[in-house]
């Protein structure tokens, strides 16, 4: 009979992340083999609050539940290493976020991954540059529990994708297909441990777009895909909706999930004011990103705020993102076409266009 990994399931909140993280790793049975530890949580961007929808706390590995893995593994060399948003400076979402205060406080290292040094290694897509870091540090993935309008969840083999350099990240998603990317990745490249931030997720129109959603979870395993399905499992997410993971067997520890189960909204069009946004599958959450970073921009203008309650608040607008062919059917206001993706359907329907890859602030405020 082939080895069933176990799954660590265990509630927690943020003050008691630490002392069930190392309840985790017992049940687990997990010691570090290598005295240095790398550290990849999900910080994509910095958190804001705007008027009518921002990106909550919710949307990245809180700061909290990684100083709890400071604390646990305080007597190993630790590196906290991400790379943001392509349309993010990763160094002032690092500082934004807390991450390279509390790195700092703990003596830690903190490494922009867009500046990381690299070594090649071969997938199914031919070379991948990975951070040299893999090689000489224990690899942690701190995925967020979170929902995702373009892949139905993003948790610990979608976060692998921060990994890479941004014109890979952009081939995964224009070129190779991300559900594809995402399980070559997975093949190519396994932590030795991961530690998902359950204990407050986001659910809906993810990966910045949701809602927060308390869960109260800390889930782990050695086997990061059976950690992806169980974390569907709690959250009630059809994987039928995932098509990066297969159902593949676990057994949980600590808690059984039937107890610890909990329903997340699934990821539906995304829609911030009077703005739905239609990402195609082939869209990348650079876009969704600038569709944020342009938000904040608008209600810094006296101008378009005037224009824009008009266009984008009392008036429907549909946003379509990605290299699509045809206007979706419940697109039922204004049809405009956002970034460089979808100009071929600009220009086959005539549809006005907000160029860019990704758009950029300036560029987005001509929505209103």
């Amino acid at each position: 009979m082939s080895h069933v990994p176990s799954v660590a399931v265990l509630p927690a909140s943020y003050r008691s992340a630490e002392s069930q993280i190392r309840k985790a790793l017992r049940l687990l049975d997990y010691h570090p083999r290598r005295k240095d530890i790398l550290l990849k949580p999900n910080v994509v961007t910095s958190p804001h609050w705007l008027p009518l929808g921002g990106t909550p706390k919710a949307a990245i590995t809180d700061v909290r539940f990684i100083e709890a893995l400071l604390r646990i593994f305080s007597d190993y060399e630790i590196t906290i290493a991400e790379g943001a948003l392509a349309s993010c400076d990763t160094e002032q979402v690092l500082e934004e976020t807390g991450v390279a205060a509390l790195a700092r406080r703990y003596g830690a290292q903190v490494v922009n991954l867009e500046e990381a040094e690299r070594f090649e290694v071969d997938w199914r897509f031919g070379t991948l540059h990975l951070p040299a870091l893999l090689r000489t540090h224990e690899y942690i993935n701190l995925p967020k529990l979170k929902t995702h309008i373009l892949t139905g969840v993003t948790l610990a083999c979608k976060n692998q994708k921060g990994l890479l350099r941004s014109a890979d990240k952009i081939r995964c998603h224009c070129e190779l297909g991300l559900h594809r990317a995402i399980r070559a990745l997975a093949d190519a490249l396994e932590p030795a441990l991961t530690i998902v931030d359950g204990i407050v997720g986001l659910e809906g129109a993810g990966p910045t777009l949701g809602r927060s959603r308390r869960a109260g979870l800390i889930i782990a395993g050695r086997d990061m895909a059976a950690v992806d399905v169980a974390c569907c499992d709690l959250i009630s997410i059809d994987l039928k909706r995932v098509e990066h993971l297969d159902r593949v067997p676990y057994r949980p520890v600590g808690r059984a999930v039937d107890e610890m189960r909990v329903s997340f909204a699934a990821p539906v069009t995304a829609r911030v004011a009077n703005l739905h946004i239609h990402a195609a599958p082939n869209a990348c959450s650079r876009c969704l990103q600038s569709m944020h970073d342009g938000a904040a921009a608008f209600w810094r203008s006296p101008k378009h705020i005037v224009r824009g309650t008009w266009s984008c608040i009392l008036r429907r607008t549909d946003v379509i993102m990605g290299d699509v062919t045809e206007v979706p059917p419940e697109a039922r206001g204004r049809v405009i076409c956002y970034g460089n993706c979808a100009q071929s359907l600009s220009e086959a329907y005539d549809l006005p266009l907000i160029p860019g890859c990704p758009p950029s602030e300036d560029a987005h405020l001509a929505l209103y």
